[in-house]
């Protein structure tokens, strides 16, 4: 990857998340405080004003897991798998050091050797936690049913 495209990568990905932060703190100000409100709303693609420069088309980003997805069916130990391998590529060496962190606190909050061996009912919530990271948010907000409580991530 040559220095101009990672360039272009990386102000792709800034334009992305200052979209997402304008349309964030849009909802903060005009005080949508639950999902159910910010849901009858136009979707974040409509209310997020467009940038010049563009590094994915919509189509070609991952779809989002949703909670109701979650509870129907689990992810599987491969999926645990390619999802910690996709979170942990990163070209960044302090990014990838940060990640690599958070995967150890993870494993031991869920008292797992990896990722794909943690317990089946909890999965989702490390995934959740890992895209949590990706979002800017604290990976360890919701996270529940893990061997102890935020005192172990310590």
């Amino acid at each position: 990857m040559s220095l101009e495209d990672k360039i272009d990568a990386m102000t792709a990905a800034l334009n992305r998340n200052s979209d997402l932060l304008e349309v964030l703190t849009g909802r903060a100000e005009k005080g949508l405080a639950n999902k159910a409100e910010a849901e009858t709303k136009k979707p974040v693609e409509e209310e997020a004003p467009k940038r010049t420069r563009s590094a994915k088309p919509a189509e070609e980003e991952a779809p989002k897991r949703t909670r109701s997805a979650a509870k129907e069916k689990a992810p599987t130990p491969k999926e645990m798998g390619e999802a910690t391998t996709t979170f942990l590529d990163v070209e960044a060496e302090d990014e990838f050091e940060a990640r690599r962190a958070l995967v150890k606190k993870l494993l031991a909050h869920f008292d797992a050797p990896k990722m794909s061996e943690i317990e089946e009912s909890k999965r989702q919530s490390a995934l959740d936690a890992l895209a949590a990271y990706k979002a800017g948010d604290d990976p360890f907000e919701n996270l529940r049913g893990g061997r102890g409580g935020r005192e172990d991530l310590a």
